[in-house]
């Protein structure tokens, strides 16, 4: 399952969409159930079952704000076909960066000693790429970078994330 911001010209950061050919799997099965359950930032689980008549190819997380807040989208897609007990499952998260990017820039234009905020704000985007870390830890990391930009924290406490290896990233498969 793949996980994206949609950018459009005239509304940028409209929607995070989640997309996967198991959409197009349950809606060609006319059977089974596909359950989306997806988090903002670690928060409240949002639950979404499909109905197979009516499922698109993708489904879009919109607001009826401009934009969608800035952040960690994390998601499980579940498809548990009619005949078999095997469930499939696919994992995605994205790094919905619309406001933080530029808030970052501004706090460094401001003051060269906030350069780790860079440096912090580039893990986020890499955390959210690897399939085998936990969203729990690029959540972590988001709320500590977005407390230093809002001036509620002065530093990133690094024991609270997990060091880079244990994510699984560097991992063989």
């Amino acid at each position: 399952m793949i996980a994206s911001v949609v950018q459009t010209v005239d509304q940028p950061c409209s929607a995070v969409r989640f997309t996967s050919d198991l959409f197009t799997t349950f809606n060609n099965a006319n059977s089974g159930t596909l359950t989306l359950e997806y988090t903002v930032n670690c928060g409240e689980k949002v639950v979404v079952e499909f109905d197979y008549t009516t499922v698109g190819t993708y489904y879009e997380i919109t607001t009826d704000e401009d934009k969608v807040c800035d952040g960690i989208y994390c998601g499980k897609l579940t498809y548990v076909p009619a005949n078999t007990t095997t469930n499939v499952i696919e994992y995605a998260s994205t790094f919905v960066s619309c406001d933080t990017e530029c808030r970052i820039y501004d706090e460094f234009a401001k003051d060269r000693s906030t350069s780790s905020m860079v440096l912090y704000y580039d893990v986020i985007k890499l955390a959210v790429t690897c399939d085998t870390c936990e969203c729990v830890k690029a959540c972590t990391l988001f709320n500590e970078l977005n407390g230093i930009i809002t001036g509620n924290e002065t530093s990133i406490d690094m024991s609270k994330f997990i060091k880079i290896e244990d994510c699984g990233c560097n991992k063989s498969k």
